[in-house]
């Protein structure tokens, strides 16, 4: 008996293939500079994969939350959260960015800021935010990397 392949079947093989490529070049990423954003389904790892930045729903919760956790445990252990008073209610169109001042700002679906960072009075125009494996969220001079703003 023979058996024809289903094109569903190498249609979900490719899919697969391409999220699985697409998760495993993000984990090198270790800053958002100013040209980029974070958006929920995405994570910044710390050099030395020790910590974790992204969005999460903790628990039973339905809303979403910015923080950095551990990465190894297997389970989540979160070390700190920025909106903690103004969780998002979707991840739809919610993000992480540096705006055009310098500023790290965390954006709602709206496009309305929900926390922020204010360092544009020495903010430069290629500030970077970079994950540390301190655990440290820190605000770099880009041109000058030793430089934490």
């Amino acid at each position: 008996m023979e058996s024809k392949a289903k094109p569903w079947f190498f249609l979900s093989m490719l899919l697969h293939l391409f999220f699985s490529l697409k998760n495993s070049l993000s984990t090198d990423v270790h800053s958002i500079s100013m040209d980029q954003t974070l958006s929920v389904d995405q994570t910044i790892s710390s050099k030395g994969e020790i910590f974790e930045l992204g969005f999460f729903k903790p628990g039973k919760s339905q809303n979403y939350y910015m923080g950095i956790w551990y990465k190894q445990l297997s389970e989540r252990t979160v070390v700190w959260v920025a909106n903690t008073e103004t969780p998002l209610p979707n991840k739809y169109s919610s993000c992480l960015k540096i705006d055009q001042d310098g500023n790290l700002v965390l954006l709602n679906q709206l496009g309305t800021p929900i926390w922020s960072i204010d360092v544009s009075t020495i903010a430069s125009n290629s500030t970077v935010a970079e994950l540390l494996d301190t655990g440290n969220f820190v605000m770099r001079d880009g041109s000058d990397s030793s430089a934490v703003i």
